[in-house]
């Protein structure tokens, strides 16, 4: 299955759309049995998200079969010297330790950027030490846009890149991104899948910032009626159908949220929707490192 399980819900209040707030453990628990019961694959995780390495190293059974992502710090530097490669070296090892994993199956520079600045080699160099050494199956990169990507390419041989990918923000798939990810033999995962939330919101509760959005969101609620389909089923239908796609990454912040994803993710809509209708090229209201919700 593609879908993947986003965990940033489990180690703090994530998302816009989010009325739980950080998901308790013992529904951390009941998620993960489900999911695994589902055939679902990967967990996608990171340092940066408050609690929720600790929360999965509590809770994953020393059986499970899940494919498990971390990412690194971000570090925002104008350069990368010895010290911040140790800091991410100890930062990985705290990671496998609150995840209580010898080994995990990826690791992602989760700031692209930190590659790209003077010394950024020398962070990767220690990410394929890492991974010569055992510790990790594939090593990556989180990305916000294309350019950042085209850098990426340019410098490094990477397996995995995840991406922002949703009915809206289709950049990287109309930019030709997937297909050249694809010839390089990348593992390609998608994140941002309801961008946070934003697609599956009530008209009336969605933030004024979100204005530009608005035609978007509007035609896009009118016409998943038309077709007496879920909001979530649009999204999911839209990603799954990309062959490039190997998973995508959804969070859920309950048990009841998941099996309704699931449900939605095996519905197949009419191919004669033109998804394409509803691609948005405003770089800025589609990164959520911009968003102004007050």
């Amino acid at each position: 299955m593609k879908l993947a399980i986003g965990t940033a819900q489990f180690g703090m209040v994530y998302g816009i759309s989010n009325k739980y707030g950080q998901t308790p453990q013992r529904e951390v628990a009941n998620i993960l049995a489900t999911a695994q019961k589902s055939e679902i694959e990967l967990l996608d995780t990171a340092t940066g998200y408050g609690q929720s390495e600790k929360i999965l190293g509590k809770v994953l059974s020393k059986s499970h079969a899940f494919k498990i992502v971390t990412k690194t710090p971000h570090l925002k530097r104008p350069g990368i010297g010895i010290s911040e490669v140790k800091y991410v070296k100890t930062a990985f090892e705290k990671s496998l330790c609150n995840l209580c994993q010898d080994t995990i199956y990826g690791l992602l520079v989760h700031n692209a950027d930190d590659l790209l600045v003077k010394g950024g080699t020398l962070l990767f160099d220690e990410l394929r030490r890492l991974k010569d050494e055992g510790f990790i199956q594939k090593i990556g990169v989180s990305v916000y846009h294309g350019k950042q990507l085209d850098n990426i390419l340019e410098r490094y041989e990477i397996d995995i890149a995840q991406i922002p990918l949703s009915i809206f923000d289709q950049r990287l798939l109309r930019g030709g991104y997937l297909t050249q990810l694809k010839s390089l033999g990348v593992e390609v995962h998608a994140r941002s899948v309801f961008l946070q939330g934003l697609l599956v919101m009530p008209i009336a509760e969605i933030p004024p910032f979100f204005s530009p959005l608005m035609p978007l969101l509007q035609r896009y609620h009118r016409v998943m009626d038309d077709h007496n389909a879920p909001l979530q089923t649009g999204a999911l239908n839209f990603v799954k159908q990309i062959d490039e796609i190997d998973y995508f990454i959804v969070g859920v912040c309950t048990k009841q949220q998941l099996i309704e994803n699931i449900k939605m993710y095996n519905i197949t809509l009419p191919l004669k929707i033109d998804y394409h209708a509803f691609a948005c090229e405003n770089d800025y209201v589609l990164n959520p490192c911009n968003w102004t919700l007050t």
